[in-house]
């Protein structure tokens, strides 16, 4: 179980800098 909460921790930051790319390119 422990690797669920990386990949998730990983996902949440790729969504994070995914959000700030999207906001720039817009």
């Amino acid at each position: 179980t422990g690797r669920r909460s990386d990949w998730k921790k990983a996902y949440i930051t790729l969504a994070e800098g995914s959000e700030i790319d999207f906001a720039g390119a817009e």
